[in-house]
Order: C-alpha cells, then sequence, then structure tokens
C-alpha cells in the first residue's frame, strides 16, 4: 500500500510544503508514516529514521507532530521525540520524554 492511500490524520502547512500524517492500522507495521507534499500535491519525501533508531518489525509510528522554535518536532508511539528536516525527510534524536 503507498503512504498515500493510509488516512490522513494531521497536517502541517509550511511555506511551500505540507508535512503530512497518516494513520496506520491495526496490526501493520509501517513505522515511516510522515511524508511532504508541495503545494501541487506531489510527494516530496517519505520520513528517513537515523540508522540505529528504525526499529524494523516492532510497531512504532509517529503519532503526533508539532512546530516547535522553528522546527517540526515528530513525537512517536514510545515517546521518543526528533526534530525534522522538512527539505529532506531526515530526523535527528531529540529527546526521550516517558
Amino acid at each position: 500500500m503507498m503512504i498515500e492511500e493510509y488516512n490522513e490524520v494531521q497536517r502541517l502547512s509550511l511555506v511551500n510544503i505540507s508535512v503530512i500524517r497518516v494513520d496506520i492500522p491495526i496490526g501493520s507495521v509501517v513505522n515511516e508514516n510522515v511524508y511532504a507534499v508541495d503545494k501541487e500535491g506531489i510527494r516530496l519525501w517519505i520520513i528517513k529514521y537515523p540508522e540505529h533508531h528504525k526499529d524494523e518489525g516492532k510497531d512504532n509510528p509517529v503519532v503526533h507532530m508539532k512546530e516547535e522554535d522553528g522546527f517540526v518536532v515528530l513525537s512517536r508511539w514510545d515517546s521518543s521525540e526528533y526534530r525534522l528536516d522538512i527539505l529532506t525527510g531526515e530526523l535527528t534524536s531529540l529527546r526521550y520524554t516517558k
């Protein structure tokens, strides 16, 4: 299934980019559930976790997005937070909030 086919649950509209979080159905393991589109609706990227944070095979999607101090911050199910590079979709580990 393509990421655009999942239900959109949150959108942050920035200058020329919209960052979209989609809902992943229970039983599916898709942790890359955030992507960006340009103003024409063309997909630019899907988030890219740092190599040591991929959690392959574990259900740990992004559950919330927010703008904070001029950045977009993504929160995952396990309470880890990442700063998003809106131009590339790459993530930088920010903090653990549990």
